[in-house]
């Protein structure tokens, strides 16, 4: 089967990756040494995907030095053990090769700091299946999805806009991908809600990684 598109984009956390556990049981442990009660579910929900030190400015008020201070315990107990409370969705790792084999470049396009994207796909043997890794800063705060899309466009190559997509399962992936004026593929099976991302402006949704791959390898 051939692949319907030049560069396939992903996301990790909530499109390759189910790393929810991992993520929330840190951001908890976080906010305990902080001193700071922790948000309801809808709302630590929103913790998956974004750069941590955005999201404890935006989701808890705090301070950019507050916010610095809980990405590091944040860090702490995430690069102990956070991380290996991880799993690839089911279907992916076939996906991934199928899609090598029918001609497409891969690349990921994640708001992760590199040093952790690389050890969770090293981790889950897929890191040689990619062409390009564009991700986050070391820093937990800088991140620009449209900016990280170019460059994984540049890293595999370039292509035409039209024969570039993006998939992603958050606001900020759909936003990205608008900006950066290449297709968009919402992973609904992951943490953002359609009613999110079609509000971003996503209107092409696959609901499990099998439909993912309908769009992605036509028969």
């Amino acid at each position: 089967m051939k692949s319907r598109y030049q560069i396939v984009i992903f996301d990790l956390d909530g499109t390759l990756c189910e790393s929810g556990d991992g993520i929330l049981n840190s951001v908890k442990y976080a906010l305990e040494k902080m001193g700071c009660p922790v948000p309801p579910p809808e709302v630590l929900r929103k913790f998956i995907g974004p750069p941590m030190g955005q999201s404890c400015q935006k989701y808890c008020g705090m301070t950019p030095e507050q916010a610095a201070e809980m990405v590091a315990f944040y860090r702490e107990r995430y690069h102990a053990i956070g991380w290996l409370e991880n799993r690839l969705y089911p279907g992916i790792a076939e996906l991934l090769k199928d899609l090598k084999a029918g001609g497409a470049k891969l690349a990921t396009a994640s708001s992760k700091p590199k040093a952790a994207l690389v050890r969770i796909m090293e981790h889950f043997g897929i890191i040689e299946d990619f062409d390009a890794l564009a991700a986050a800063g070391p820093d937990g705060f800088h991140s620009s999805k449209p900016e990280m899309i170019e460059q994984a466009i540049a890293g595999c190559g370039g292509a035409d806009q039209r024969d570039v997509v993006m998939i992603g399962d958050t606001h900020f992936d759909v936003e990205g991908a608008l900006v950066a004026g290449v297709d968009f593929i919402a992973a609904s099976y992951g943490y953002g809600t359609k009613e999110e991302l079609r509000r971003a402006g996503a209107n092409c949704f696959a609901d499990t990684v099998e439909a993912l791959r309908v769009l992605l390898l036509p028969s």
